[in-house]
């Protein structure tokens, strides 16, 4: 093993010459102890040099790039995201028993690249869904999206709705509870007054 000592302004430009080869770190050495008619490079000083200049797995620290062809290019999708991308309007169940849409084909969050299925059958037809509002299935089937089957009801209503237990398989005895839960909402109402 040879001792330490500072690369040469030559052995530096030579390696910085040279790097933006496919090479492995004993190819490296063996080019530049070629060169300089040494036997001072090592695999190891070549990983330490690499370090020292901010070259990490191929890529280059401090905004500078060793290789745009190994980079991801935009919009470029490879492996499992490959398999997992769904197209725009296509639907898929979560786990929790809900179908959501896919509305945006971008690099926006999940978040809103996704929207609730039967929010987006119920915006068809009626119009975005007021604030403080939700859509209800009035046969609790989740993955019924007719829109026969929804009703835009508000957080309260629905908090009735559940604490009284007025929701069933029956859409016609869920319309009716709906009904008793929003008058139960407008009695609690006029008593707080």
């Amino acid at each position: 093993m040879t001792s330490w000592r500072r690369w040469t302004k030559e052995e530096a430009a030579y390696f910085h010459g040279i790097i933006g080869g496919n090479h492995t770190r004993a190819e490296f050495a063996a080019m530049m102890n070629a060169k300089f008619k040494t036997g001072h490079f090592t695999p190891m000083r070549i990983k330490y040099r690499l370090r020292h200049e901010g070259i990490v797995s191929g890529y280059v620290r401090k905004g500078r790039r060793s290789s745009s062809a190994t980079e991801f290019q935009k919009g470029q999708m490879s492996g499992e995201a490959n398999i997992m991308h769904r197209e725009v309007g296509t639907d898929a169940m979560r786990a929790d028993g809900y179908l959501w849409r896919k509305i945006k084909d971008d690099t926006a969050p999940r978040t809103e690249r996704y929207k609730a299925a039967h929010v987006c059958v119920w915006e068809e037809a009626n119009g975005p869904v007021p604030e403080g509002y939700v859509i209800l299935f009035l046969d609790g089937d989740r993955t019924n999206l007719d829109i026969r089957n929804l009703a835009c009801v508000s957080r309260s209503t629905l908090a009735r709705l559940n604490q009284n237990h007025l929701c069933s398989h029956d859409p016609d005895v869920t319309r009716a509870g709906v009904q008793v839960a929003r008058l139960m909402t407008q009695i609690g109402a006029r008593q707080r007054e």
